[in-house]
């Protein structure tokens, strides 16, 4: 049965497919050489007009695990996850990836044929403290996202929650 009416999703803040009963049509995901990558949180739930449930848990995530991650140092990042194409060509999707924890598994990595592999973009010249400034200031960011798409759904389940369900439009 086909979807009559749109509602926001409490996870993403957009507009959806909706079906009474089967909640948010799914959404948020990708097709990677035919297969499906990942979806929303939102996809199966109430929309966010009906319900807030699930966006005061989502908002009170967000809020809870932002604030550590948007003030990371460099001296506070333990690990960093690099990765690297297995070929130098447009059509070898194939990648790697490895944890390293220290300067020394940085060094005993770049000896590695995988390790010549991610050097060959620049790599091997940037040292350890290089990679945790980046994965900090990565984290950083990540964590001013997590604050900002709270406030934001705050922001939108107070516009939205007890509003009716808007309808589709034929085609």
């Amino acid at each position: 049965m086909k979807a009559t009416h749109n509602g926001t999703c409490q996870v993403c803040g957009r507009l959806q497919a909706a079906r009474f009963g089967s909640g948010l049509a799914k959404h948020g995901y990708t097709v990677q050489q035919g297969w499906w990558s990942g979806i929303c949180q939102g996809a199966g739930k109430p929309p966010l007009e009906l319900s807030t449930i699930l966006c005061d848990e989502i908002v009170r995530v967000l809020r809870e695990r932002g604030p550590a991650l948007a003030s990371m140092t460099a001296e506070a990042v333990r690990s960093v996850l690099v990765s690297w194409r297995k070929g130098r060509d447009a059509w070898n999707k194939e990648a790697g990836f490895k944890t390293l924890h220290n300067a020394a598994e940085l060094a005993a990595f770049l000896e590695t044929e995988d390790g010549k592999l991610y050097g060959l973009y620049g790599v091997a010249r940037r040292t350890w403290e290089d990679l945790q400034k980046g994965e900090a200031w990565r984290m950083r960011n990540q964590g001013e996202m997590m604050l900002a798409h709270a406030e934001h759904m705050e922001q939108l389940k107070a516009r939205t929650f007890g509003q009716p369900l808007r309808e589709r439009k034929a085609p």
